[in-house]
């Protein structure tokens, strides 16, 4: 998912460069397709930032802005 969805838009910028607003971008067209999968990605992604900013290369985390950007679908739980 990455690799189809994050890396063909943000895959050659250096990661301080990323901003919220790339990956805004990015997770409102997936969330068009899956909603499930770009909450997935959003978490990836502040996975990555959180160990770029662990070892110096970031200065912090863009996906911290997108909390609550992307609306999380409702359970329908059906009845036996």
């Amino acid at each position: 998912m990455l690799k189809a969805d994050v890396f063909p838009y943000i895959g050659s910028l250096p990661i301080r460069s990323v901003t919220a607003a790339h990956l805004l971008e990015i997770v409102r067209r997936v969330e068009k397709r899956a909603p499930t999968v770009a909450l997935l990605i959003r978490q990836w992604c502040s996975a990555v930032f959180r160990y770029a900013v662990a070892t110096l290369r970031a200065d912090g985390d863009p996906t911290v802005a997108l909390k609550g950007a992307i609306t999380r679908p409702k359970v329908r739980h059906n009845k036996h």
